[in-house]
């Protein structure tokens, strides 16, 4: 589990133009925007798990972070979740790689009005294709802004990387912040004097990965494969996933 308590702001942005709209209107693209001249509220639209890693490394602690989330409210006897719209002043934030949320710790400062939450403790959870409103003070630094129009402005290649070598192999989704290992399978090849045997379990393990490669590329949606490793093995798995 990932976890910080955010840096401190490096003041307001003097960046020009701020109350444009960033990011590609294709689905899966991140977007952003100011929304006033000052440049202290930004919205984004949340639509990877990268988009959540760019998040998290901007967020800081006093942020004041609205969005939607459910909430467990003492009704009667019993209790139930009611979906509501809250703002938090963040205290701390944490993201679990390779998963689609993003949980933001904090005391409530405006929600609806009849439940009378305010300065009590809250998590907000963001998750793929919601859509969050974060204040800032002081208003965004010119770096931040900047990293955030680059972002909505990389339409990211979704790739598939295979690691092999003549005793294992690993198939793993190439991310922004690291590799997510999908599968793993050792060869455990017979020794080099039996060479037709050698030979024959080769060809299976190798077929057995390209099966597995071509599944997780369907199964993740994919654009790109990247093959790689010492020797010839990498060659015979590329020429049998082609």
């Amino acid at each position: 589990m990932l976890g910080h308590e955010a840096r401190r702001s490096e003041g307001p942005s003097e960046l020009k133009g701020c109350l444009k709209l960033w990011g590609h209107l294709e689905a899966g693209a991140l977007r952003a925007r100011v929304l006033d001249e000052r440049c202290r509220t930004l919205e984004v639209v949340v639509e990877s798990e990268d988009d959540l890693w760019v998040l998290y490394n901007l967020l800081e602690r006093g942020d004041v972070v609205r969005g939607w989330t459910t909430r467990e409210l003492k009704a009667g006897s019993g209790s139930r979740r009611k979906a509501m719209k809250v703002a938090l002043r963040a205290e701390r934030f944490e993201l679990q790689p390779f998963t689609t949320k993003l949980r933001v710790h904090g005391l409530i400062v405006e929600g609806p009005r009849e439940l009378d939450l305010e300065g009590q403790r809250h998590t907000l959870t963001v998750d793929l294709h919601d859509e969050v409103v974060i204040y800032r003070e002081g208003g965004w630094p010119e770096h931040a802004l900047r990293r955030l129009k680059e972002a909505c402005g990389r339409l990211a290649v979704k790739a598939l990387a295979v690691g092999v070598d003549y005793e294992e192999a690993a198939v793993a989704l190439v991310r922004s912040y690291g590799l997510q290992v999908l599968a793993e399978l050792a060869f455990n090849l017979p020794g080099k004097r039996d060479a037709e045997a050698r030979r024959r379990e080769l060809e299976a393990k190798v077929r057995e990965l390209a099966e597995l490669v071509v599944d997780s590329a369907l199964r993740q949606g994919v654009e790109a494969i990247i093959v790689a490793g010492p020797g010839s093995a990498k060659e015979e798995v590329a020429r049998e996933v082609e």
